[in-house]
């Protein structure tokens, strides 16, 4: 069993692996746009094509061992799992629009090319040990090692995310059985505010948040996703953020929410049949659900 890194050993609450996947994909993000980073994706999977087509010829000819094209066909492997990871992990889509099958690749992939590294990691270290390499020669290999076992903790943690974005969805879905059986008005908090909720509300409050808290504001759902609209949801306009109403955050953020006048539902407990972890949903609810009025 492979021993678990510092990062995820700090990074265990959902707001804190929202912030850690947000910020994985905002620092991929500023590199290059995502149809540009596909395309140079894209090219470096033929350039790693190309290359593993001329050795297999000169190794053919003899004019080369056949570990040259075993490098080279590990080489094209890992290119096209960096390019799956672009177009999954690092990309700008919404967690809710990934589908089944990305989630899975994504995951692949980024086990993959650990267990690669660790498999060339393994190599030199007998390397080391025979004397042929000096230590410093270590170095490289063991940092590209320590980062792709970050990069597969992201991936995990992003599962995690989408798991939850699926349950809170669940949630909304299942408020209405709730409130017929009575167990969610103490659970379930409204505060109308002036009605209305603005991309330029949602911005102002992510920045104070980030402010106060030196972390991205926690957001599990942003707009519609696949995900809503299978479930048959209109989450158009809306935002779910992970936290806590009763934690310190939760409070902090209501309390803004409230001088903003920015309408919210608080989710403040667990609901048998409706909601299975507390969060706060950003904007207008649903005309035909009623809820315990602040």
């Amino acid at each position: 069993m492979r021993k678990r890194s510092t990062f995820r050993t700090r990074c265990v609450t959902l707001p804190c692996l929202v912030a850690a996947v947000l910020g994985a994909q905002a620092a991929r993000g500023s590199e290059t746009p995502l149809t540009a980073s596909s395309e140079l994706s894209n090219e470096i999977v033929d350039r790693a094509k190309v290359d593993v087509a001329r050795i297999q010829t000169l190794v053919g000819e003899g004019n080369l061992p056949q570990s040259s094209l075993e490098l080279a066909e590990a080489r094209l492997a890992d290119v096209k799992d960096e390019a799956i990871l672009s177009e999954t992990l690092y990309s700008s889509l919404k967690l809710g629009d990934l589908t089944a099958e990305q989630q899975a690749g994504m995951l692949d992939a980024a086990q993959r090319r650990f267990e690669r590294q660790a498999n060339l990691v393994g190599e030199r270290q007998k390397l080391l040990a025979m004397g042929a390499i000096a230590r410093v020669e270590m170095r490289s290999v063991e940092t590209e090692l320590e980062t792709r076992r970050h990069v597969l903790d992201l991936a995990h943690d992003r599962i995690r995310l989408i798991e939850a974005q699926r349950q809170m969805a669940l949630e909304e879905q299942n408020l209405e059985h709730a409130l017929e059986s009575g167990t969610s008005r103490k659970a379930m908090l409204k505060f109308e505010g002036n009605g209305h909720f603005y991309s330029s509300d949602f911005e102002a409050v992510a920045a104070a948040f980030e402010q106060q808290f030196h972390y991205p504001l926690p957001v599990t759902a942003h707009g519609q996703t696949r995900l809503h609209q299978s479930l048959g949801l209109d989450h158009r306009g809306k935002i779910d953020v992970g936290l806590n109403p009763e934690a310190p955050e939760g409070i902090w953020l209501r309390r803004l929410l409230e001088e903003r006048q920015i309408p919210y539902i608080a989710f403040r407990a667990a609901v048998p049949g409706a909601a299975t972890a507390p969060h706060i949903h950003l904007g207008t609810g649903s005309s035909r659900i009623g809820l315990a009025q602040r």
